[in-house]
């Protein structure tokens, strides 16, 4: 009879957990710089930024951002919007990324503030070096 009771109120909670779980979303960017001698990156002050080395030979970028106490639909609303984004601009043989939002009011809902968690990582090519913070330049033959 317990065991039963038991199931029971699993199978009821278990859809409402779904539901409270925060949503978030990750994607991917890829940038061929077979052009390019340089990149900078400019993101948001609040953004947690990774570089990692690796052997290909394209930058890649990998976005992973979460919203906490947030819902889906706000979330789709600003990744349409382009909240999170990276605006690309060249100037000469240089890659340029900067936050397209450099300033993000606080979101709330209900009285209750919405954190965003976001996360970058950078995959940059093994041919590039680092020259100062988040900036990055092909290494000489």
């Amino acid at each position: 009879m317990i065991k039963s009771r038991f199931v029971l109120l699993c199978l009821i909670l278990a859809p409402v957990s779904l539901l409270a779980q925060d949503p978030s979303a990750l994607f991917h960017q890829t940038f061929d710089l077979e052009d390019f001698n340089g990149i900078k990156l400019e993101a948001h002050t609040n953004d947690s930024i990774r570089v990692e080395k690796w052997v290909g030979n394209q930058l890649m970028i990998e976005t992973n951002i979460k919203m906490l106490n947030g819902r889906r639909s706000l979330l789709d609303h600003y990744l349409e919007k382009g909240r999170w984004a990276l605006d690309t601009t060249i100037n000469g043989d240089q890659l340029h990324f900067a936050a397209h939002s450099p300033v993000r009011n606080v979101l709330t809902t209900n009285q209750i503030e919405i954190v965003e968690e976001v996360n970058i990582v950078f995959y940059v090519p093994e041919t590039f070096e680092s020259t100062t913070l988040h900036v990055w330049a092909r290494k000489e033959e």
